[in-house]
């Protein structure tokens, strides 16, 4: 698997592996109040510039995984 730039929305696991960490951290960040999240429908959504905010990182730093 290779990195790439993260997409401007984010699902919680994607959030997840760009901030290296568990997508229960990143549940626990948006129920907290810390990091914010959008919710169209049933799907939760964060986006790259709040979690880059969190993490206190540039935005264009935040990479992901993307598969083969």
């Amino acid at each position: 698997m290779t990195r790439s730039a993260a997409p401007a929305l984010l699902t919680i696991d994607e959030a997840a592996d760009a901030a290296r960490t568990a997508a229960r951290s990143v549940r626990g960040w948006i129920a907290d109040g810390r990091l914010r999240a959008q919710r169209p429908g049933r799907r939760v959504l964060i986006r790259r510039a709040d979690l880059a905010l969190f993490l206190g990182v540039d935005a264009a730093d935040l990479e992901i995984e993307v598969g083969p």
